[in-house]
């Protein structure tokens, strides 16, 4: 899924003036990973929690270029975020303008969440 709101006009440059759209996210924080989904489609990912920070940053309203600079400033190091735009859009946790965000499921699905988080396995897991 290539969604407009990640992508300039130039397919090979990212837009980092305006920030992107998320589907509804669930964030379930476990030490120094935390779990991170979409529980209307049961797909799940374990970020460190940089990672899951980052997110949130987007998931907040700044731009890709301003979540990174708050990446830098915080842990003292440059960000790829190109690559971590395309790993989110690889996990469905990215939506096109006309798509609606979904609502997070009851909290019935926390449970799963903490299960699935102490599960060795996959740094990831995607939705089927």
């Amino acid at each position: 899924m290539s969604s407009s709101t990640t992508r300039a006009s130039d397919p090979g440059q990212r837009a980092h003036d305006r920030p992107v759209l998320l589907h509804s996210l669930v964030f379930l924080d476990e030490g120094e990973e935390v779990t991170v989904g979409r529980a209307d489609v049961d797909g799940y990912a374990v970020l460190p929690v940089e990672g899951a920070g980052l997110l949130r940053r987007l998931e907040a309203g700044l731009t890709p270029g301003e979540a990174a600079d708050w990446y830098e400033s915080t842990y003292g190091e440059r960000v790829d975020i190109d690559g971590f735009l395309d790993d989110l859009d690889e996990l469905g946790f990215l939506r096109d303008p006309g798509e609606a965000a979904h609502s997070p499921a009851p909290v019935r699905w926390e449970r799963l969440a903490r299960m699935v988080a102490r599960t060795p396995g996959p740094a990831a897991w995607r939705r089927r």
